[in-house]
């Protein structure tokens, strides 16, 4: 996701500390999505984000759980790590017996909402000469509203960086980890095999 936005940005200013680049359907738009973004953000604030609205007080990870299970996009995910993220996501709350989330969703929002100047990647991204792996989800219907299952991936990512090799997912939404946690750890046994 942004993280692997922040990955990208971080290999590309310091190569040498790097020997190659797992990317899970990063948040690296396409050139006039960010340009689209900015124009619609202009005036606004992370409280106008519909993350910032989302429900932030649980009496514990069974209750969280118990609601997510079966709504969208979490009933993509293994349950398993439904339920890690329920148990770790929540910090207690100051009143009474309340929990709410560690991550709180006006700061949530706020990282959305403030994305200015992250197409500087692409000045970088042909410099980028170490091997990329790129899973990525299909792109969904941007005109069919906000829905943080779709992928945010530039479809033509992986045929911009020099050195990557590119997978699409047919069958998973942006949350590949949650989904299908032995994907993930598949690939990172391959590439630490092919490195050693």
């Amino acid at each position: 996701s942004i993280g692997g936005y922040l990955l990208t940005r971080t290999a590309a200013a310091n190569p040498e500390r790097f020997t190659h680049l797992l990317l899970l359907d990063p948040v690296i738009m396409s050139p006039e999505r960010y340009a689209a973004i900015g124009e619609l953000r202009e005036g606004l604030s992370a409280s106008d984000h519909p993350v910032s609205r989302r429900r932030n007080q649980w009496r514990d990870a069974d209750e969280m759980f118990e609601r997510f299970r079966d709504r969208e996009p979490f009933n993509t995910w293994r349950s398993e790590v439904l339920r890690d993220y329920c148990e770790y996501a929540l910090r207690p709350h100051s009143e009474e017996e309340w929990q709410q989330l560690a991550c709180d969703p006006i700061n949530e929002a706020a990282i959305y909402m403030h994305q200015r100047g992250n197409d500087v990647l692409y000045e970088q991204l042909p410099n980028l000469q170490l091997p990329v792996t790129l899973l990525r989800a299909p792109p969904g219907d941007e005109s069919a509203g906000h829905n943080f299952a779709n992928s945010p991936t530039w479809p033509k990512l992986g045929a911009v960086l020099p050195n990557c090799r590119e997978t699409l997912l047919e069958n998973h939404n942006h949350f590949i980890p949650m989904q299908d946690p032995d994907l993930v750890a598949r690939q990172i046994e391959e590439i630490a095999e092919a490195g050693a």
